[in-house]
């Protein structure tokens, strides 16, 4: 996959480029729109000087968008994305889910004072008897790891973990939900790389969605989330964009879910001949 990308146009249509003078020789600028994909990769999405018609860039301005702001890498150019950027997380439709995997309880660790702001961690009964990761999916493959713990009483105290397959309408993707009766709050897991899994408030969880299970003798660390889905298919859920702990310089993780920021105005000098 790779970014999309438009001409400018102003109210009446017209194509905003142009030239500075007869005397900038082949100067040129030209106005575009950036339309990103479900699937940033590290280093940057190709944009090339041949990509807009021009022999090569000089400079280029992109405008943020919703958070995520933007560089020009000039030397392998390419656009560059930093902010927190919601990554997702795989889990695997699978017939046999219940069998395979068991179900997963969410624990509230900190209630404080700050009603956006609820950690807690995931526990599950493990075949192994022993605390595990999972790995987000199969691109983060060292980046966004998360923590399954091992508890005999996982049950005890916790929040049963639902997905709703089709929850997430904005990023095309599923939700997961729980009852939580104690704050009526969403809940945020930790991951590795500073974002966190957002297990989402609903007090009809078990309805709206399906159980989800968690197999720690799976064979890669990204098929280890399980579910038995209405339509058959693997789905996604996303962390969360609201609460992280990285940076807002730090670079877009491999694999980010840009798919939100849609018609990115840039501003492009450079050299070469327009229509």
């Amino acid at each position: 996959m790779a970014i999309s990308i438009t001409d400018a146009t102003d109210s009446s249509s017209n194509v905003l480029q142009g030239k500075f003078g007869s005397n900038t020789g082949n100067l040129k600028y030209k106005a575009i729109e950036i339309t990103f994909d479900s699937s940033y990769p590290t280093g940057g999405e190709a944009l090339t000087a041949g990509m807009i018609g021009f022999d090569d860039i000089i400079n280029i301005i992109i405008e943020p968008s919703d958070g995520i702001s933007f560089g020009y890498d000039y030397t392998n150019e390419k656009i560059k994305a930093y902010g927190v950027a919601p990554v997702p997380v795989t889990i695997t439709d699978a017939d046999g889910a219940a069998s395979a995997g068991i179900a997963v309880y969410a624990h509230i660790d900190t209630i404080g004072t700050d009603s956006d702001r609820k950690i807690a961690h995931l526990e599950s009964v493990t075949a192994n008897n022993a605390t595990v990761t999972f790995q987000a999916n199969a691109t983060l493959t060292t980046t966004s790891i998360g923590s399954m713990w091992d508890d005999n009483a996982a049950a005890t105290d916790g929040l049963q973990v639902f997905v709703d397959e089709n929850g997430d309408t904005d990023l095309s993707g599923a939700k997961l939900l729980v009852d939580n009766d104690t704050t009526e709050t969403d809940l945020y897991v930790p991951m590795s790389d500073g974002s966190y899994l957002t297990l989402y408030n609903d007090d009809s969880a078990s309805s709206n969605g399906v159980a989800v299970y968690f197999d720690d003798n799976a064979g890669t660390a990204s098929a280890k989330w399980l579910l038995v889905t209405p339509s058959n298919a693997s789905v996604s859920a996303h962390t969360s964009t609201v609460v992280s702990d990285r940076s807002s310089s730090a670079e877009v993780q491999n694999g980010g879910n840009l798919a939100l920021q849609t018609s990115v105005r840039a501003f492009v000098l450079g050299n070469g001949t327009l229509p």
